[in-house]
Formats: C-alpha cells, sequence, structure tokens
C-alpha cells in the first residue's frame, strides 16, 4: 500500500500548477462578460465558438507538436492565456463589441485545448511505469482547480480571479520548466525524455 501512495504523490511537482491553472481557467464564467454586458440570450453562441475552435485546436495540436516541440506548443498556449488575461484585464465588455466576444472565446479555446491535451501527454511520457497513479494525480490537481475557482466564485471580484489565474499560470510555467531541466540533466533515466523536432 504504500508504494502506492508514494507513486501516487511523486509525480505532483513539476505541472501540479499547471493542473490548477487548467481548473481554474474554468472560473471565466460566460455570465462575468457575456451575460451581463450582451445579454444572457448571447452566451450560448460564444460557447459554442469556445467548443470549436477548441475542437480544431485538438486536431491540430498533434501535428503542431511535432513540426515545433511539445514546450513551444505549452509556451504557445501560456502566451494566449496571459494575453487574453491582459485583454480581460483592459477590456470594457459592451454590446457594440461583438467580435471581441467571439475573439476571447477562441483564443481561450484554443488554448484549451493544447492545456487538455499536451499536459495529459506530458504525464504520460513522464511517468511510463505508473500511469495510473499519475494520470490519478493529475486529475486531482486539476479537479482541484475546479474546486478552488468554483469555491471563491463569489467572493472575489474579476480582477481578484484574473490574478489568481496569473499566479497559478506563471508558477505552473515554471514547474514545468523546472522539470524539463531536470529530465535533460538526469544522469539516471526515470523519465522518458520528450524528443525535440529536428
Amino acid at each position: 500500500m504504500t508504494g502506492v501512495v508514494e507513486s501516487w504523490v511523486k509525480p505532483s511537482g513539476e505541472v501540479d500548477a499547471l493542473e490548477i491553472c487548467r481548473g481554474s481557467l474554468e472560473w471565466c464564467r460566460p455570465e462575468a462578460y457575456i451575460a451581463c454586458s450582451w445579454g444572457v440570450h448571447h452566451v450560448g453562441f460564444v460557447t459554442v465558438c469556445f467548443g470549436v475552435c477548441g475542437a480544431l485546436m485538438s486536431l491540430l495540436v498533434g501535428p503542431l507538436v511535432k513540426c515545433i516541440s511539445q514546450m513551444a506548443v505549452l509556451f504557445l498556449a501560456a502566451i494566449a492565456n496571459v494575453a487574453i488575461c491582459i485583454v480581460l484585464f483592459l477590456w470594457e465588455p459592451s454590446p457594440d463589441s461583438k467580435t471581441m466576444y467571439f475573439v476571447i472565446a477562441g483564443v481561450w479555446g484554443m488554448g484549451d485545448a493544447i492545456w487538455w491535451s499536451q499536459v495529459t501527454a506530458l504525464y504520460g511520457l513522464m511517468f511510463p511505469n505508473d500511469r495510473e497513479a499519475a494520470f490519478s494525480n493529475l486529475y486531482f490537481w486539476s479537479f482541484l482547480g475546479f474546486f478552488l475557482s468554483y469555491s471563491y466564485a463569489n467572493y472575489f471580484t474579476v480582477a481578484v480571479k484574473i490574478n489568481i489565474l496569473l499566479c497559478f499560470l506563471l508558477t505552473g510555467m515554471l514547474g514545468y520548466i523546472i522539470g524539463q531541466l531536470k529530465i535533460k540533466c538526469a544522469t539516471r533515466r526515470e523519465y522518458i525524455s520528450i524528443p525535440e523536432s529536428e
């Protein structure tokens, strides 16, 4: 039993903040921007845009990783999320800026597709001998992010929620970089190295 617990805890560290961030992305509820400023009857259309862009990006992310690298694709998602957070800080939603709702939802959907596919793939690559424990750990941290974001949703302003999201995102990316450095510098190969494109 101890081995199971140790193997379940072992994967945490390098990318757990990314999982909390991935779960925390859900704080950006449509009603915070769409329903209040443009009308509740538009929430569905913007959400469909989010889903379509995420689905298309899910199809493209595999070939994109082969062309550039997994690290570059994850940084692309991080840059997209940071850019959207900055836009959400600065933008004053109004019914006149209809295109902006769809652009934000589309870019957010593409970033979300990268997170869901590549962090899951990263866990599979990093822990080939402990996949059950690794994926349990992965989803634990993700659902902890969902829990936290829904727990504080009614207590914090949107600006505070964006700051929390940015903190988790930056912490997660720092952890990812540290994890990659550990993999590349390890003399003992505990992990399967992630091949870089040539």
